[in-house]
C-alpha cells in the first residue's frame, strides 16, 4: 500500500496488460528521462524481443496509473556449452515520488517467483554500489567478471583478406554472422543462445544502430564466404580505446581476426597504438591466440579490472542449483 496525502490508498500488482503498454512506456520514459534513453527505445526493446512475454513483466499501479515496473527478460545462456534458462532484470523503474514504499522490492519479489517457477536463474547488472547492496539484501550473489584491457602496437601491413561493413539488410550477411556465432559462442560460458532468426534482423540489429556501434564482416581470401564478425565502437571518453562487444570467427581463421585489428589500425588510428577492451573470456578464446600467431601485432600492455556489477539468483529447488553454484564462480567469466 502507498500513503497518498494521507489517505491510505491501495497499490495494485500485477502482470502488464495488452492495454497498459503505451501506460508502461510512459512510465520508462518519464523514469530514464534523466539518462537521456527515449522512448523508441524501450519500444524496441518491447517488439523487437523475439521471446517478450507480457506476462513477464510485472508492474505496480496507483489509480490506475503505472507507478513502478520490473521485466524478466526470458533468455537461454551457455553454461558449459549448455543451453540454460535465465531470467534477466531489467527495467526496474520507480516514479520518484513513489520511492521508498517498498514497490520495486515486490515486484522484484514476484519477477523472481517467475522466473523460478519455469526453472531459470536470474540475472542482473548494476554498475551502482548502493544499488548492488540493495540487490544483496534480496539474497542476490556476484559474479566477479573480468574485464581487460590490452594495448596492440600493430606494424602497418596490407590487409590479406577483405572487411567490409555489416549490411543487415543483406540476408547473406545476417546468416553468416549467426553461423559464425552459433558455432563459436557455446564455448564461453555466459554467452546468449541466439537460436531466432528474428533476433538477429531485429533486436541485434537494433542494439547495433541505436548504440552507433561499427560492424565489420572479413571474407576468406576467395570473398566468397564469411570467416569472421567483429561489433566494437570507439570509446568517446577514452578515443584511443575501441572496446569489442562481439568477436568472433570460424576455427583455425586466425588471419581473420588479425585482419580486423589492421583494419583498425588503418581506419581509426593512423596506424598508431591503440588500446581494445573486452571480456577476459572473449579475448582468451579467440583474440589473444590470433594475435600470438602474427608478428604484425604486439602487446605492449595489458591491465584486468574486476566487475562485480552482474549478479545472480537461483533457488534451493533450482534443478541446476549445485552446478551454477560452482559454474558461475569468480574467475568462470
Amino acid at each position: 500500500e502507498y500513503m497518498g496525502e494521507g489517505v491510505m490508498t491501495a497499490v495494485e500488482f500485477g502482470v502488464l496488460s495488452s492495454v497498459d503498454v503505451e501506460g508502461w512506456l510512459d512510465h520508462l520514459e518519464a523514469s530514464f528521462r534523466v539518462k537521456g534513453t527515449p522512448r523508441s527505445y524501450f519500444h524496441h526493446h518491447l517488439v523487437d524481443d523475439p521471446w517478450t512475454d507480457l506476462s513477464a513483466i510485472f508492474v505496480a499501479k496507483h489509480e490506475g496509473k503505472i507507478v513502478a515496473t520490473v521485466r524478466v527478460f526470458q533468455r537461454e545462456v551457455y553454461i558449459n556449452k549448455i543451453p540454460t534458462s535465465i531470467g534477466g532484470i531489467g527495467e526496474v523503474s520507480t516514479r520518484e515520488e513513489y520511492r521508498g514504499q517498498g514497490l520495486a522490492q515486490h515486484l522484484m519479489s514476484l519477477a523472481k517467483n517467475h522466473f523460478l517457477a519455469q526453472g531459470r536463474f536470474g540475472l542482473l547488472h548494476s554498475s551502482q554500489p548502493k544499488l548492488q547492496k540493495y540487490y544483496e539484501g534480496l539474497g542476490w550473489s556476484h559474479l566477479q567478471m573480468h574485464k581487460v584491457y590490452v594495448t596492440l602496437a600493430i606494424q602497418p601491413s596490407p590487409l590479406t583478406l577483405h572487411v567490409t561493413p555489416i549490411n543487415f539488410d543483406n540476408k547473406d550477411h545476417i546468416t553468416s554472422i549467426q553461423n559464425i556465432y552459433n558455432q563459436q559462442a557455446m564455448a564461453i560460458n555466459g554467452s546468449f543462445v541466439r537460436n531466432s532468426e528474428r533476433y538477429w534482423t531485429d533486436w541485434f540489429r537494433f542494439q547495433c544502430e541505436s548504440s552507433n556501434l561499427s560492424t565489420y564482416l572479413v571474407y576468406d581470401t576467395q570473398q566468397q564466404h564469411v570467416v569472421a564478425y567483429v561489433v566494437c565502437s570507439r570509446l568517446t571518453s577514452n578515443p584511443d580505446t575501441v572496446l569489442l562487444h562481439e568477436l568472433f570467427s570460424l576455427p583455425n581463421n586466425s588471419a581473420a581476426i588479425t585482419n580486423i585489428f589492421l583494419y583498425l589500425s588503418n581506419h581509426l588510428f593512423e596506424t598508431k597504438p591503440f588500446k581494445i577492451q573486452t571480456w577476459r573470456a572473449l579475448f582468451d578464446f579467440n583474440i589473444l591466440p590470433a594475435i600470438i600467431t602474427t608478428q604484425s601485432i604486439t602487446i605492449t600492455g595489458k591491465q584486468e579490472i574486476l566487475d562485480v556489477g552482474w549478479m545472480y539468483l537461483t533457488g534451493n529447488n533450482h534443478t541446476h542449483a549445485s552446478d551454477l553454484q560452482v559454474i558461475l564462480r569468480p574467475d568462470a567469466f
